[in-house]
């Protein structure tokens, strides 16, 4: 592949990326659709199946369940759980 079809790749692939996140990272099948419909405006003319979004494969990483305990409570207030936090050393916005 010469190197201007390279660069040319490269630069659609980028504004490619732009749009998939300006579009709250909508698959690439739906943005083609859009483009086929002429439904946006300067959205680029693409081809290419192997776009690969970080934030979409963090966003698809499952967690595993929480374990099962055995133990459960009784009656109301029997367990109670909280979160505390000391004061902060950074102050907020309304402060």
């Amino acid at each position: 592949m010469p190197i201007k079809d390279k660069v040319t790749l490269s630069s659609v692939m980028d504004d490619l990326a732009l749009w998939h996140q300006r579009y709250g990272h909508l698959n690439f099948n739906s943005l083609r659709v859009l483009k086929r419909r002429n439904m946006v405006i300067d959205l680029p003319i693409f081809d290419v199946n192997k776009n690969i979004c970080e934030g979409c494969i963090m966003g698809k990483i499952h967690r595993l369940p929480l374990t099962k305990t055995s133990w459960r409570a009784k009656f109301p207030i029997q367990l109670v759980l909280t979160d505390l936090w000391g004061s902060s050393r950074h102050p907020s916005i309304g402060e």
